[in-house]
């Protein structure tokens, strides 16, 4: 269950970008609607008026564009990835417009026809697709103006695209092959290549079979200002297909002889805020009633089609703000769950080896003092027992490992295989011996005779105020731990 807030934006001010204000966004008519799911029933929670930085927050919040501001534009659209689509559009459409097509926000609308939806993949041929054409610098202003709002996701939407539109039953198409080449020769040139019109010249059993004749949808509703000081007017609101529609604001007063020349069959859609602009419309029992429950329904299923969304190349909303997380809610726990049991197994391991040290540092101590009962302080005790097990050879006369004697004796059994002349000099220091190799004498081999004999040779510096050695003839050997 979400809440959405679909607002209804005034016609964008006459006067120049630079002299736009926050009082052209001071009175927009609003609708907070609770939702259950794509289909489920709306129930409005509150509904009026308010400056567009005090509207109430929801998941979902959807603009409704006028259809006055909006241009839909029938056009063949390459297939281009995105990015190149985004710079090909001006292009298409240029030539329909009186402003600069740079200045226009040009977005990707419903698709005409038969043609497929490709996903996020750019599709292998050129598509019939209605372009939305907006005032790019009004886009930005009301987007810039919602920016603090608190909501998840922010939608776009044309007023044409969101009212209801119904069928006539269905009959057959009046006139024939020919017609439909008349009808072919009217439409405006595109990128569309010149086989795809050879090939839809060549079926005139297509043109001949029925369709469905949808009924033109007019809906009028007081315009929200944008000029305070502007004239009450009426905002009418035409669907002629499903992506087709326009709109236009007029004055209550010369609001009957539009009504004279409206497109017909029409279905007349009026809201009751006209009872002070337009009683006699009002009170016609043949208007059908408009209100925000229409709005959000047409709003919602032109979300649910995907492709009504003004919100596109430089509009587009993204990133994490954006995102919906009621789907990745079950993946984030299980996750969360993971990270918890290897927290608690990491603490429960490192409390066993705790537990172990402790009872083998126990165990140390223990034997340390009932063999050595005269140790004051145990600190560490490996190192005080080797300590006090080497006094007790020094008292017994027996010799240390690292002593002068046992030291050469191992020495000499690892360089049984040297040259006679191959050792220049042996000394002996800090309980190790420094020896002194000929130049060009095989130590890796001697390292290797050492290193079985329980021995370990190490490079050693030249001493100080001494001379230089050749680096690599100067060892020292000890007792490898």
């Amino acid at each position: 269950m979400t809440t959405s807030l679909y607002v209804r934006l005034p016609h964008r001010p006459i006067q120049s970008p630079e002299r736009w204000s926050q009082d052209a966004l001071a009175c927009v008519p609003f609708a907070l609607v609770r939702e259950e799911g794509a289909q489920g029933p709306q129930r409005i929670l509150r509904d009026g008026t308010s400056r567009i930085d005090e509207l109430p927050a929801a998941d979902r919040l959807v603009l409704l564009l006028p259809a006055a501001d909006v241009l839909l534009v029938p056009a063949s659209v390459p297939p281009l990835a995105l990015p190149k689509l985004r710079l090909a559009l001006p292009n298409l459409v240029e030539e329909r417009l009186v402003q600069d097509a740079q200045q226009c926000h040009i977005a990707l609308g419903p698709r005409l026809g038969a043609a497929s939806a490709h996903g996020w993949r750019a599709p292998r041929e050129p598509q019939a697709r209605a372009l939305m054409i907006a005032d790019r610098a009004w886009i930005r202003f009301v987007l810039d103006s919602v920016a603090g709002h608190k909501h998840r996701n922010c939608h776009l939407l044309p007023a044409q695209l969101c009212l209801p539109l119904e069928a006539e039953a269905a009959a057959p198409v009046a006139g024939d092959v020919g017609n439909a080449q008349a009808a072919q020769a009217r439409t405006e040139p595109s990128l569309e290549p010149a086989g795809a019109e050879a090939a839809s010249a060549d079926a005139p059993a297509e043109a001949a079979s029925p369709a469905t004749a949808a009924v033109t949808t007019i809906a009028l509703d007081a315009a929200p200002p944008s000029d305070p000081d502007a004239p009450p007017a009426i905002d009418i609101t035409v669907r002629s297909g499903p992506a087709d529609g326009y709109g236009l604001r007029v004055l209550p007063a010369h609001i009957s002889d539009w009504l004279a020349i409206a497109p017909a069959p029409a279905r007349l859609m009026v809201t009751p805020a006209l009872r002070d602009l337009a009683p006699a419309l009002s009170t016609d029992p043949a208007a059908a009633r408009l209100d925000w429950a229409v709005w959000a329904a047409g709003a919602r299923a032109a979300l649910s089609a995907g492709d009504a969304d003004l919100c596109q190349f430089d509009f587009a909303h993204g990133g994490i703000a954006s995102m919906d997380w009621s789907a990745w809610r079950w993946p984030v726990a299980l996750a969360a769950l993971i990270v918890v049991v290897q927290l608690i197994g990491m603490n429960t391991q490192w409390l066993t080896l705790r537990a172990e040290q402790k009872r083998l540092d126990t165990a140390m101590r223990t034997q340390l003092q009932t063999a050595f009962p005269n140790t004051p302080v145990i600190l560490d005790p490996p190192a005080q027992m080797r300590r006090q097990v080497q006094q007790l050879r020094l008292a017994a006369g027996k010799s240390a490992p690292e002593d002068f004697l046992p030291l050469a004796d191992r020495f000499a059994q690892a360089a049984a295989g040297l040259a006679p002349d191959a050792l220049l000099a042996l000394d002996y220091h800090g309980r190790a011996l420094v020896v002194t190799l000929k130049e060009g004498t095989d130590t890796t081999m001697l390292r290797t005779a050492a290193a079985t004999v329980g021995l370990k040779m190490e490079t050693a510096e030249a001493p100080r105020g001494g001379e230089a050695t050749v680096p690599g003839s100067r060892w020292t050997v000890s007792i490898a731990q």
